[in-house]
């Protein structure tokens, strides 16, 4: 109800003030008790289209998506080293945290969003390394001479 009512969002963070002020959270049923009119909605994506509009929900699913493209990405490339196997597990870490969000608002918590970034920094830093080791090796052999470095 608050998505068609505002399309382009409440404002970040006010979500559960327009809900209950504007009438939304009586109108779904929401118990009047102060553990439930307090929560935010447990969708994430819910949440962030009713926060910050559809224009939000593309940014998070742009966030989302990129990092899990870069995980696949990687994930095609054979790293020999340590770092190979961290990339498996930052994926699957990337792709359960996009599932998961659909059930629970724990990703509005920034204990959750520290995880994320970790992880999200970690991807991103074994890829630029296995490009870089991948680019110079290409670099260094010409006519299949091994220039000196």
């Amino acid at each position: 109800m608050v998505i068609a009512d505002h399309p382009f969002g409440v404002g970040a963070n006010q979500y559960v003030v327009v809900s209950n002020v504007g009438g939304y959270s009586a109108r779904a049923g929401v118990a009047w008790n102060e553990s439930t009119r307090r929560a935010p909605v447990h969708d994430t994506y819910y949440l962030v289209t009713a926060e910050l509009g559809f224009i939000g929900l593309i940014g998070l699913l742009a966030l989302l998506g990129s990092f899990i493209g870069l995980g696949f990405k990687s994930l095609r490339r054979h790293l020999p080293d340590d770092t190979g196997e961290l990339v498996p597990g930052l994926l699957a870490a990337m792709i359960i945290v996009s599932v998961h969000i659909s059930y629970e608002f724990a990703f509005v918590e920034f204990v959750i969003h520290y995880l994320l970034a970790t992880s999200a920094g970690i991807l991103v830093a074994v890829s630029a390394r296995a490009k870089k080791r991948i680019g110079g090796a290409t670099a260094v052999t010409m006519r299949g001479r091994v220039l000196p470095t």
